[in-house]
C-alpha cells in the first residue's frame, strides 16, 4: 500500500487544488477531511453551490514584524463576489460589535435575524444557523478564494442590508420551524467557524506574496451568543430580538462547512447557554460533510488512515488553533489527534443531543475509493446507531436520542434549500423529509430516523 504522502496523498491535493479555483454547480463534492478546508460550499435557494478546498500549514515562527492583511497584500483585482445568500428582507443584517468577531479580512462578522411572529406559541423557540461555504488551508488556497468569486466568504463589506429566507426559514404553512426565532450566520472566516488566531500565509513554492488573515470562526460564535444574550437589534432599528436567555428550546444548526462548526462548537455553545439559562433544551442539527477518518476505508491501511489524521490535525492546529470539544481532549489527552476530526466528536464525544442528515452518496474523492465504499461505511454506522450496537468512547454521548435522515440521492445540502422538504425516504404509505423527521425529533415523537437501507423497507424519494 503506498504512503499517503506519496501516491495518494498527491491525488487528494490534486483532487482539491483544482476544487480550490471551482465555481461548479451542485453535486461536485469535496473530500473526506472537510473539516480542513473541503466543508462543501453552500448555495442559494435551489441555485449552485461552490466550493474551495486546499491545505498546508503556516509557520510563523522568526516573524518579526506583521505581513499585511489580505486585502493589502496586492494579490490580485477585486473579483465580482458569489454571495452564498440571497438579498431580500425576511431577516435583516446585525453588525457584531465584538473586536474578535472578525472576518478573514478584519471587517466585521454579521448575523441576519427574525424574531417570532407576535403571538407565535413557538416564541420561546430559537434556530441559529451557520452557513455553508468551503474554506482554505494555505497561502495558495486562500489567495484563490479571495482572488475569485468566493471573495464574498471571507469578508462582510458585500453581506446585504437583509436576505431572503430559504429553506428551513421560510414562512409557510407547512414549515413547523416558521414561528421560531431566526438566526442566519453569515459564513466569512474560511476556517468552518473554529478558528482561532491571525495566521501568516507562506507559500513554500514562493508563488504567493506573505500576507494575514483572520481566521476567527470560534470567536464570532461566541460573539453571536454573546449578542443574542443582550437581543439583538438590527443595524436599520427595525427588527429587535428578545433575549436568548429566556429560551426554552435552542438548535444550534449547520451546514457543511457550518457543519464542521456546530461539531467543533457544541458541547461549549451548550455551556454558554446554560450559564444563564440552566433549564435551556439545547441541541443541535448537523447537515452534511460527515466524512469520518475512522473507521476508515478498508483498502486503506490503518497507518495510512492515522497519517491522514496526522495531516488534518496539523491543519487544525497550526493553521486554526481551532476550537474543539473539551472532553475529547481530556479523553484523548497524549493524542489528541482524534479531537481534529469532527466526525470523530460527532460519533464519540459530543454529548449534545443531535439530529444528523447525511446523503449515502454525497462522499467520494479523499481516502474514500468511490463513492459505494464511502456509502458502505456510512450506512454502516447509521445502522449501528440505530439498532444500538455502536459503542462511543464517552458514555454520556445520547446515541438513544440521535435523529437521523440518510437518504440515497446523491445530494449535498438540505436546511437552506427546498430539498429540506421535497428530498424524503418512503416506505410506500408514508413518506418523511428532512423537516418532518426533525419536526419530530424536537417534539420527541416517532419516527425520527429514517435510513435508506437495501435491508430495510424505505427508499429514496430524490429531486433534481
Amino acid at each position: 500500500m503506498p504512503r499517503i504522502e506519496s501516491t495518494l496523498l498527491a491525488a487528494l491535493l490534486l483532487v482539491l487544488s483544482l476544487a480550490a479555483c471551482a465555481n461548479e454547480p451542485e453535486q461536485q463534492m469535496p473530500g473526506d477531511l472537510e473539516d480542513m478546508s473541503m466543508d462543501a460550499s453552500d448555495s442559494r435557494a435551489d441555485i449552485a453551490e461552490n466550493e474551495d478546498a486546499s491545505m498546508s500549514d503556516a509557520d510563523m515562527s522568526g516573524v518579526e514584524e506583521r505581513a499585511p492583511l489580505i486585502q493589502d497584500a496586492n494579490l490580485c483585482e477585486e473579483s465580482t463576489p458569489n454571495l452564498a445568500v440571497l438579498p431580500g428582507t425576511d431577516l435583516l443584517k446585525v453588525t457584531l460589535d465584538d473586536p474578535d468577531a472578525v472576518c478573514n479580512d478584519g471587517s466585521p462578522a454579521v448575523i441576519y435575524i427574525r424574531p417570532a411572529p407576535a403571538g407565535s406559541v413557538d416564541a420561546d423557540r430559537w434556530v441559529v444557523w451557520l452557513e455553508p461555504g468551503g474554506g482554505c488551508n494555505s497561502a495558495t488556497a486562500c489567495r484563490q478564494r479571495w482572488c475569485g468569486s468566493n471573495i464574498g466568504k471571507m469578508t462582510s463589506r458585500f453581506a446585504p442590508d437583509g436576505i431572503r429566507a430559504t429553506g428551513m426559514f421560510v414562512d409557510r404553512p407547512d414549515n413547523d420551524f416558521a414561528g421560531w426565532n431566526h438566526v442566519v450566520a453569515y459564513y466569512c472566516s474560511s476556517d468552518s467557524w473554529s478558528g482561532r488566531q491571525r495566521t501568516l500565509a507562506i507559500d513554500d513554492e514562493g508563488m504567493t506574496p506573505m500576507y494575514e488573515l483572520y481566521v476567527h470562526g470560534a470567536y464570532i460564535v461566541d460573539a453571536i451568543f454573546d449578542a443574542l444574550e443582550d437581543g439583538a437589534e438590527s443595524d436599520d432599528g427595525t427588527m429587535t430580538m428578545p433575549t436568548i436567555d429566556g429560551a426554552e428550546m435552542v438548535l444550534l444548526a449547520g451546514s457543511s462547512a457550518g457543519a464542521g462548526g456546530v461539531r467543533s462548537n457544541a458541547d461549549r455553545v451548550g455551556e454558554m447557554l446554560r450559564e444563564s439559562n440552566p433549564s435551556v433544551d439545547y441541541r443541535i442539527i448537523v447537515d452534511a460533510g460527515f466524512y469520518p477518518v475512522d473507521p476508515h476505508p478498508p483498502e486503506l491501511a490503518e497507518a495510512d488512515a492515522l497519517e491522514a489524521l496526522d495531516f488534518k490535525h496539523e491543519i487544525i492546529v497550526s493553521w486554526r488553533n481551532g476550537a474543539t470539544d473539551a472532553s475529547c481532549l481530556t479523553y484523548h489527552a497524549g493524542d489528541e489527534r482524534w479531537c481534529s476530526d469532527n466526525s470523530h466528536l460527532m460519533a464519540h464525544h459530543i454529548t449534545t443531543p443531535a439530529f444528523v442528515k447525511q446523503d449515502l452518496r454525497d462522499g467520494a474523492p479523499g481516502l474514500y475509493a468511490n463513492a459505494r465504499t464511502y456509502s458502505n461505511i456510512m450506512l454502516e454506522w447509521f445502522l449501528q446507531v440505530e439498532d444500538g450496537t455502536f459503542v462511543p468512547e464517552e458514555p454520556d454521548v445520547p446515541l438513544a436520542q440521535m435523529g437521523l435522515f440518510a437518504p440515497n440521492c446523491d445530494h449535498h445540502l438540505n436546511l437552506n434549500v427546498s430539498s429540506f422538504y421535497d428530498i424524503s425516504l418512503t416506505n410506500g404509505a408514508d413518506e418523511f423529509s428532512m423537516h418532518d423527521l426533525a419536526s419530530n425529533w424536537v417534539q420527541g415523537i416517532q419516527p425520527y430516523r429514517a435510513i435508506h437501507s437495501p435491508s430495510g423497507d424505505l427508499t429514496s424519494v430524490c429531486t433534481e
